[in-house]
């Protein structure tokens, strides 16, 4: 004999499964705000977002400082190494222009920036000494001014040139990044060095 139930009273809100009948419905809570609550951090931001500023106002004036060595690093790529007679007068008024870019707290003089006190200067200003106070060096300034000198100069000697001109750009150190004018002499005396970053 079968019992008819009642099908209303099983189902009710148990929505046809009678292990939900005496299940209360869960109340949603209220959305909680992730935003910082108390002014310690918001003092926290504020020093956060300066240290950020102040990092990239650094990077930037770095590269804004440094900007001409990347000008004239590819100027020096486009020389032609066979070219003896154009190749070194153009090599020495690419440094000179990187000199005066570089240097203007000197006042450089045109003297400073020609013949052996110029191969010093040079020298001076990097951290790992190039060589252009050197037998090379000399014969470059001669190959400037002299006929006969041109005469001597070689391709061998154009490579040798660029690639010290090439390290000397990538290396030297500006006034920017020493930080004060240096008291030195570009004649030769003393001259002060401070290791680069």
């Amino acid at each position: 004999m079968m019992v008819d139930v009642d099908n209303a009273n099983l189902v009710g809100d148990a929505f046809g499964n009678l292990l939900l009948r005496d299940m209360v419905q869960i109340n949603i809570p209220e959305q909680i705000c992730f935003l910082p609550q108390t002014w310690g951090w918001l003092v926290v931001g504020l020093v956060l977002v300066l240290f950020i500023g102040r990092y990239l106002l650094l990077a930037w004036q770095k590269y804004w400082r440094n900007r001409y060595r990347k000008k004239l690093q590819s100027k020096l790529l486009t020389c032609d190494v066979s070219d003896c007679l154009h190749t070194p007068r153009f090599i020495h008024q690419l440094l000179q222009q990187a000199c005066l870019q570089a240097y203007p707290k000197r006042s450089l003089t045109a003297r400073q920036l020609q013949g052996a006190a110029f191969l010093v200067f040079l020298d001076s200003c990097t951290q790992d000494n190039t060589e252009f106070d050197s037998a090379i060096g000399e014969l470059w300034q001669q190959a400037l001014y002299l006929p006969l000198a041109l005469s001597e100069w070689s391709a061998a000697h154009n490579q040798v040139l660029i690639l010290s001109a090439q390290r000397w750009l990538k290396l030297h150190i500006d006034d920017a990044e020493l930080g004060s004018e240096l008291g030195t002499e570009i004649g030769g005396n003393e001259h002060v060095r401070n290791k680069r970053d």
